[in-house]
C-alpha cells in the first residue's frame, strides 16, 4: 500500500511564508531560509558638531600702534588678500600727533645742545663729563623720536596693511570706531592652515583623546568628505557653548573644499574591535528580550542575544552563546519556537 505525502500551505504567512509540511513519519517541519553568523571589525564611533576655523597658530592680529579713529574699512570677513594689502585706514587721534612732534623738537633741542657741547669741549671750555651728558640726551631724544614714528604719530592717517597672504578671518571694528593704542582691527589667517573646532559633551570628553581619527562632512554645504586628527581637548566648559572644545587639524594638502565657517558632522573613532554580525532579520524581540534560533541537527534552538551596533544595511552586530559559521534563522523565524523541526530553503 503505497503512503502519500500530505503539505499544507499556511495562510496569512508574511509573502517569504513559512511552509509547514508533513513528512513521512509525520513530523511537522518549517522551511526557513539560515545564514552563517560572522566576525566583523567595528569603529566605536562619536557623533558631533563643528566649525572650520583658521588655525589660531597661523592668525595674525593688525593692531593700530596710536589712538584714533577708523577713516576706512577695505576688507570684510573671509576675503582673500595678499601680502602689503590695505585692511584699513586709520586717523591719528590730535594727542598721537602733539606727542610726535614733542618728540620731534626734542629731537632738534638735543642736536642743537650736542653740537654747542661738542664746540665748547674742543676749546676745553667745558669738562668731557658734560659732552657725555650732551650726548645722552641726544641719544634719548632720537630714541624717543623714532619711537613715535613708528607707532604712525608722523602722519596724520595711517594705511594697515595685511602682514601675509591668507583670509580675513575676523574684522573687530567698524567705520568710524575710535579706538585705543594697540587695540586689534582684524585677524589674517593662512588660507591653508585650517583646523575644526568640535563640541563635546562634558560627558564624552574623557574618551576623546589627541590622536584619534575623525571622518568629517560638510553639514549645508556641498558634500565634502574629510579626514582629520584630533589635536587637543579642552579642560574646561566653555560657558558660551555649555560643551567642551576640542580641535581636530588636517593635513594642509587635505584643506581644498573646506571654506572658513563650514558646519561639518564629525565622527570620531574611539577605538576598533570585532563582533559577531548576523542579519537584521534574524533577530526577534519578544517580552524576554532579543533572540536568534540557531539550526543544529534540523532543530532550531533559540539563543538569547543582546543587539550592538547596525554593520551596514542589513546587518547587525550581537553578543550571546553563538560563535562564528553558525546557522542562524534569516527567514521563515517567526513561526518558530524553541526546538521546533525545520528544513532549509535548497
Amino acid at each position: 500500500m503505497k503512503r502519500s505525502h500530505l503539505y499544507v500551505l499556511v495562510a496569512g504567512l508574511p509573502c517569504w511564508g513559512a511552509i509547514l509540511a508533513v513528512a513521512q513519519e509525520g513530523t511537522p517541519t518549517v522551511l526557513v531560509e539560515t545564514s552563517k553568523v560572522q566576525e566583523k571589525a567595528f569603529d566605536e564611533t562619536l557623533t558631533v558638531y563643528g566649525r572650520v576655523q583658521a588655525d589660531p597658530k597661523s592668525e595674525v592680529s593688525v593692531s593700530v600702534p596710536q589712538p584714533g579713529l577708523i577713516k576706512r574699512l577695505f576688507v570684510r570677513t573671509g576675503d582673500p588678500v595678499i601680502q602689503g594689502q590695505p585692511l584699513a585706514e586709520f586717523e591719528t587721534a590730535p594727542i598721537a600727533r602733539f606727542s610726535f612732534q614733542q618728540a620731534q623738537n626734542a629731537l632738534d633741542l638735543a642736536k642743537a645742545e650736542a653740537g654747542r657741547a661738542e664746540e665748547l669741549a674742543q676749546k676745553a671750555i667745558i669738562p668731557a663729563s658734560q659732552l657725555d651728558i650732551a650726548r645722552q640726551k641726544l641719544a634719548d631724544a632720537r630714541a624717543r623720536f623714532d619711537e613715535e614714528k613708528q607707532l604712525g604719530g608722523e602722519a596724520a592717517t595711517i594705511a594697515l596693511n595685511s602682514p601675509h597672504e591668507g583670509i580675513v578671518s575676523q574684522v573687530v571694528v567698524s567705520l568710524g570706531d575710535r579706538v585705543a593704542a594697540d587695540k586689534a582691527i582684524a585677524t589674517v589667517a593662512s588660507a591653508d592652515h585650517l583646523v575644526v573646532m568640535l563640541g563635546l559633551e562634558p560627558e564624552d570628553a574623557a574618551r576623546v583623546k589627541s590622536g584619534l581619527s575623525v571622518h568629517l562632512d560638510a553639514v549645508f554645504d556641498e558634500p565634502v568628505s574629510k579626514t582629520a586628527t584630533i589635536s587637543a581637548v579642552g579642560r574646561v566648559i566653555n560657558p558660551a557653548t555649555r560643551l567642551v572644545d576640542a580641535i581636530a587639524t588636517m593635513p594642509d594638502d587635505k584643506v581644498s573644499q573646506l571654506m572658513i565657517g563650514t558646519i561639518v558632522t564629525a565622527n570620531v573613532v574611539l577605538g576598533s574591535h570585532t563582533s559577531l554580525v548576523v542579519p537584521m532579520s534574524a533577530v526577534l524581540k519578544d517580552a524576554t528580550g532579543d533572540h536568534v534560533f540557531v539550526v543544529q541537527a534540523g532543530k532550531a534552538k533559540r539563543v538569547p542575544v543582546v543587539s550592538g551596533l547596525p554593520a551596514g544595511e542589513k546587518l547587525i552586530a550581537v553578543t550571546g552563546s553563538l560563535s562564528k559559521g553558525d546557522e542562524v534563522v534569516s527567514v521563515g523565524n517567526f513561526e518558530l519556537s524553541d526546538g521546533a523541526a525545520v528544513r532549509t530553503q535548497p
